[in-house]
């Protein structure tokens, strides 16, 4: 279970860096709005997930 918990959080910090690269290179305030949108959901699925596994 820590395994693919600790999978899930490296994964989710790839969108982050792309989205950060991107914004670094266009230089807009999408980037930062969308960057605030992919952490909230990644920190969502992250809690529904530790909830319906710890469970019994």
């Amino acid at each position: 279970m820590l395994l693919i918990t600790f999978l899930l959080k490296l994964c989710s910090f790839l969108p982050i860096l792309l989205t950060l690269h991107l914004g670094i290179l266009c230089g807009s305030s999408f980037s930062l709005i969308f960057l605030i949108f992919e952490y909230l959901h990644l920190t969502l699925m992250l809690l529904f997930f530790r909830y319906f596994t710890d469970s019994t």
